[in-house]
């Protein structure tokens, strides 16, 4: 089910929105590209996202606003 999430660049200077479908592995929507890696979300285990629990998730030009 796809959402409206609001955020910001780390400094706060720019904000956006966009639509993205964070349900579960199995409860997601079909992506509108198969097989393509980014169509869903996943987890970095740099140090940096690990220590303030980043998880990645990528939006389609026109889900981004």
């Amino acid at each position: 089910m796809l959402k409206t999430y609001h955020g910001s660049c780390h400094c706060g200077a720019v904000h956006f929105e966009c639509q993205l479908d964070l349900a579960p592995a199995g409860q997601r929507s079909k992506p509108e590209l198969d097989g393509v890696w980014w169509t869903s979300s996943f987890r970095c285990n740099c140090s940096w996202c690990a220590k303030t629990r980043f998880w990645k998730n990528f939006a389609r030009p026109p889900a981004f606003a």
